[in-house]
């Protein structure tokens, strides 16, 4: 008996082991954990996902091979092919501008810049947290 739970405690500590080598402790408290199948998000499930092709991006953002993610969770017609993360929450692929996961509406990919303090711009507006400056 003593030698069973001698094996369940060693192969525990491996597994420990192997999922603080695969996660990637962002700047900002958010982190990814791919541990066998799963792939978790603050101590969570993310559904949804393939774990296979699964890369964290930093800022609490992460792809897979199809799909990109905010906090753990799917964000709504996300490419994850061309899917960048900037800085300050904001990210971007070829067709749309994300903060915090969500659609930047009327946002211009090809100009947009993060400048600082939740603050980024386009060709044509300014932007503060995700909210255009009227």
């Amino acid at each position: 008996m003593s030698r069973i739970i001698a094996v369940v405690a060693l192969m525990l500590s491996a597994v420990a082991a192997f999922a603080q080598e695969r996660q990637a402790a962002q700047p900002d408290g958010f982190s990814y954990v791919v541990t066998g199948k799963t792939v978790l998000f603050a101590g969570r499930p993310v559904f949804g996902v393939d774990y296979f092709y699964f890369k964290d991006l930093g800022g609490g953002y992460g792809i897979d091979r199809y799909n990109a993610f905010y906090c753990g969770r799917k964000i709504f017609n996300a490419s994850a092919l061309d899917f960048k993360v900037l800085a300050d929450g904001y990210a971007k692929n070829m067709h749309d501008v994300f903060f915090r996961g969500k659609k930047v509406k009327g946002a211009k990919t090809a100009s947009f810049k993060v400048l600082e303090g939740g603050y980024a711009q386009d060709a044509f507006h300014t932007y503060y947290n995700g909210q255009r400056i009227k």
